[in-house]
């Protein structure tokens, strides 16, 4: 009898121990991967807080005090003293230009970074980038060798555009009062070259045009323009030439201690005496 109890206290430690082993390796793993929780956890918190202040600048317009009170917070020293409500908005995502540009790391004549991140009371720390992304519009097409007469365009000359392919789309764009004329052209099929001429100098002569690819910088009205790229997806490829141009940087500096992490988001940009062009917005954040 007493051989048969012993058994089974055998059988039952060796068990015990068998099941502390195993939860002793769960919690030993477990804790490993704590760390790692922990940063997703707080990188989405991050997350949480930019889309949540992102989407406040692009659908509110902001609020002060001076006065009988306004959304016009940008407007002077006053104002901008006064305000209580921070946005960048006239309309459900549409960017005023006048508040991006009232928007300074330091200073008392701009809304400052640290006055920012006390009335918005953000926890984590941030950086802005703001581009302007001018589209131009290059949907009309001929084919190569029998360009229209209205307008007349003349077409380059160079090896390049002589071997591109047959489709060639061409439009404007109005940068600075000054008006551009453009050509898109492809190559194995996908639209990557443009051509740029100044419409009051040449016209739609393009013999001789300076051509560009995509990161190409470009002077458009007294400004810096990158090519972003050329539409090649979907049913209309070539339709459109995508620039942009960085107008404002907002924030911290980045902190190389830390885990950044980056969104974009995009709204129109609105801007006096200019057509509705697409914006883009950098949001990146950090603890």
């Amino acid at each position: 009898m007493w051989q048969r109890k012993g058994q089974i206290s055998f059988e039952f430690v060796t068990s015990m121990l068998f099941v502390i082993f195993i939860l002793a390796f769960i919690i030993f793993t477990a804790s490993d991967q704590v760390p790692e929780i922990e940063q997703n956890n707080e990188r989405a918190s991050v997350n949480l807080e930019a889309s949540r202040l992102t989407s406040m600048l692009l659908t509110s317009p902001g609020y002060h005090s001076h006065g009988s009170g306004g959304t016009e917070w940008e407007r002077d020293a006053d104002t901008l003293e006064d305000i209580e409500d921070v946005g960048l908005a006239s309309d459900y995502h549409v960017v005023e230009r006048d508040k991006v540009m009232n928007l300074g790391t330091v200073g008392g004549d701009v809304l400052n970074y640290s006055r920012f991140r006390e009335i918005t009371q953000i926890s984590n720390q941030y950086r802005f980038v703001f581009s302007a992304m001018p589209i131009v519009d290059t949907s009309s097409k001929f084919y190569r060798t029998e360009p229209p007469e209205d307008p007349n365009i003349v077409e380059p000359e160079n090896e390049r555009y002589i071997n591109s392919g047959n489709n060639v789309g061409y439009g404007s764009i109005v940068m600075g009062g000054t008006k551009y004329n453009v050509l898109v052209t492809s190559h194995n099929g996908r639209y990557d070259t443009a051509y740029m001429v100044n419409d009051s100098a040449r016209e739609w002569n393009f013999i001789g045009a300076e051509r560009y690819g995509e990161g190409d910088t470009i002077e458009l009205g007294g400004r810096e323009f990158v090519v972003e790229g050329f539409q090649n997806s979907g049913d209309q490829i070539g339709n459109i030439v995508i620039l942009s141009r960085e107008i404002k940087t907002f924030g911290s500096q980045f902190d190389v201690d830390s885990t950044i992490t980056k969104i974009s988001r995009y709204a129109a940009f609105k801007q006096p005496g200019a057509d509705l062009q697409p914006m883009k917005i950098e949001v990146y954040s950090w603890t």
